[in-house]
């Protein structure tokens, strides 16, 4: 987790391998999670069987995404790509997201989104909402 950061950077040519298999059925973990972070960039990163959401991103301002490939089997749970919520100024660009679940979810109080050339499957697509859960819910 990166929390209360500004210009971060994250990138790479490796592949983060999360094992997530074991927690499918607890869905007691995350994976790479940022928090009231501003001016992101990340860019390279191959990540596979993510615990949850291969990337998290919350309260974040200013975040670009560029060339990244999240990967995990079709039957896994809430392994969406990139799990947004309440954050603004994000670019997406250039990702190869095939997992079980949700390729880009965008949940509440996220304005200013730009995605381009993003392929998906065989999960869920791009997700816009999911709203009505819990009060004082943003609009998208």
């Amino acid at each position: 987790m990166f929390r209360q950061v500004d210009s971060l950077s994250i990138s790479g040519t490796g592949t983060l391998n999360g094992n997530g298999a074991s927690y499918w059925k607890t869905k007691q973990a995350t994976y790479i999670t940022l928090e009231h972070v501003n001016d992101v960039h990340i860019r390279d990163i191959h990540s596979i069987n993510s615990k949850k959401f291969h990337f998290n991103i919350h309260n974040c301002k200013g975040v670009t995404i560029t060339n990244i490939h999240a990967i995990a089997p079709a039957d896994s749970p809430d392994t969406d790509g990139i799990h947004l919520g309440k954050s603004e100024n994000i670019r997406v660009s250039g990702a190869n997201i095939a997992t079980g679940d949700d390729c880009i979810s965008i949940g509440d109080g996220v304005t200013h989104m730009n995605i381009t050339g993003v392929n998906c499957g065989p999960g869920h697509g791009i997700s816009i909402g999911s709203l009505g859960k819990y009060q004082g819910e943003k609009e998208v």
